[in-house]
């Protein structure tokens, strides 16, 4: 079956709005603009204009697990006193932001992973 139907709330349409089989589509993707705003040798910072949202969250996607960070990842509580469980408590050690030079991180091996 080759036609494609998208079902609507009150009606059916034949097809893919803007969809063709061919590779011309490719071209239609040409107002996709990338303005940097600052670049240095710590951090880049830049604006994803004329971009579709799928394709500025698998950008972000693919950054957030490429990017290395360094987060607390275990936390042991011995004695807690406060109001806070130990696991929120735990939570929100891990949500703070640690500032660390990638380059001085050590990885595991490549088997590990």
């Amino acid at each position: 079956m080759d036609s494609q139907y998208t079902l609507r709330e009150h009606n059916i349409s034949k097809g893919l709005p803007g969809f063709s089989k061919s590779k011309d589509h490719l071209s239609k993707h040409t107002d996709l603009q990338i303005n940097v705003v600052r670049y240095n040798a710590e951090e880049m910072e830049f604006d994803l204009v004329g971009a579709h949202t799928s394709l500025a969250n698998a950008f972000r996607r693919i950054l957030l697990a490429e990017v290395p960070s360094m987060a607390i990842e275990k936390v042991l509580v011995y004695n807690n006193t406060s109001m806070i469980q130990d696991e929120v408590l735990a939570h929100r050690m891990g949500l703070v932001p640690l500032r660390a030079d990638p380059r001085l991180f050590e990885y595991k091996p490549e088997a590990d992973a």
